[in-house]
C-alpha cells in the first residue's frame, strides 16, 4: 500500500496517539497499531482499531485533563 499524501510505501507499527474525547479532556492511548507512512508519518487506523479506540475513550471520566491509556489493556 502507498501513502494517498507523498506515495511512499505504508507500513505497520506500533504507535502513541493523542485525542480529545471531551472539551477539557485529552487522551493518549499507547500502543496503537497504525499503518504508517515510513516518508511523511502519515497514518490509518482500520475499522476495528478505531472501535477499540472509541470503546477506550468511552471510558475516561470527562473531569479527567489527561489521561493515558494502554491499547491493550
Amino acid at each position: 500500500m502507498n501513502c494517498h499524501v507523498c506515495g511512499a510505501a505504508m507500513r505497520h507499527v506500533v504507535t502513541d496517539l493523542p485525542f480529545k474525547p471531551a472539551a477539557s479532556t485529552i487522551a493518549i492511548v499507547k500502543h496503537v497499531p497504525v499503518i504508517e507512512c515510513s516518508n511523511c508519518r502519515e497514518y490509518l487506523i482500520d475499522d476495528d482499531t478505531m472501535q477499540r479506540i472509541e470503546e477506550i475513550l468511552n471510558t475516561i471520566d470527562e473531569s479527567t485533563e489527561v489521561g493515558i491509556v494502554d491499547f491493550a489493556a
